[in-house]
């Protein structure tokens, strides 16, 4: 994507905290509730919070951010920004479309699909996740379809009501898709795609030995051999369930280390 970053350094004095997967949205306040107290902790004593992507449950577009759905987490990350706080985010499978204008009003940093990370030295590689899915397969002929040129500037210039429309009709289709075939083995991220992104990391970040990425909601951490590990985020979900879940990683110079929401 052009003009987003994909390299950040940081000097290691403060930690670099990452998350992913909130899926926020205004039926979720526990959870937006959540992600402000994070935020909070980080302009507190952090160099950065970065987001790998499905912040939101959705996005219709940079013309929606004043919608009630939006607008509380766009005005809590406008703060962490103005206080000081660097916040990038990374582009996910629900909320790609984000752009400019939300950049603009919230102070957020917008990072390429995949970025290297480097904090006092200690290196990662950092992606969604999605593309690591490559048996899931007609998701990954969406997630082409949907990033052709051009296809952003017909999507954003339709009417917005007709967007929503169509984006909660995706939505109970993904509803229903996840009720009648759980987490299947196929939407998980595959040895070939591990092995490609570590290759790319290499090559890109010399000395890297670290990948980062949440979309699959099985948070681990991974041994994938010759002392690479990888770290997958977990999903945030604080509203309506027995088993509240969330947080992330936090990266020093000293390595990663799980953080609670």
């Amino acid at each position: 994507m052009a003009g987003r970053l994909n390299h950040l350094r940081f000097d290691g004095r403060r930690p670099v905290r990452i998350v992913s997967d909130l899926h926020l949205w205004g039926d979720r306040p526990a959870t937006l509730a959540r992600f402000e107290h994070c935020i909070e902790r980080a302009r507190a004593d952090a160099a950065a919070l970065l987001i790998l992507g499905d912040l939101f449950e959705y996005w219709v577009g940079d013309d929606d951010l004043g919608s009630a759905d939006i607008a509380p987490a766009a005005r809590a990350l406008k703060a962490a920004t103005d206080a000081g706080l660097t916040v990038g985010f990374l582009p996910g499978n629900r909320d790609f479309l984000i752009g400019r204008r939300f950049a603009r009003a919230t102070g957020v940093t917008l990072l390429a699909d995949e970025v290297a990370l480097d904090v006092g030295g200690f290196r990662a590689w950092l992606m969604h996740g999605d593309t690591l899915c490559t048996d899931d397969v007609g998701y990954q002929r969406f997630r082409r379809i949907t990033r052709l040129p051009g296809l952003a500037w017909v999507w954003n210039h339709t009417a917005l009501a007709w967007r929503h429309e169509r984006i909660a009709a995706m939505r109970r289709a993904s509803k229903q898709r996840k009720r009648s075939t759980g987490l299947q083995a196929w939407m998980d991220a595959t040895p070939p795609a591990i092995a490609a992104a570590f290759a790319t990391a290499a090559r890109r970040l010399p000395g890297c030995i670290t990948l980062i990425h949440g979309h699959t909601h099985r948070p681990a951490v991974h041994d994938e051999g010759d002392g690479r590990r990888r770290w997958v985020l977990p999903d945030w979900e604080f509203d309506g369930t027995p088993e509240p879940r969330g947080g992330g990683v936090e990266i020093t110079p000293e390595g990663v280390r799980w953080f609670s929401a």
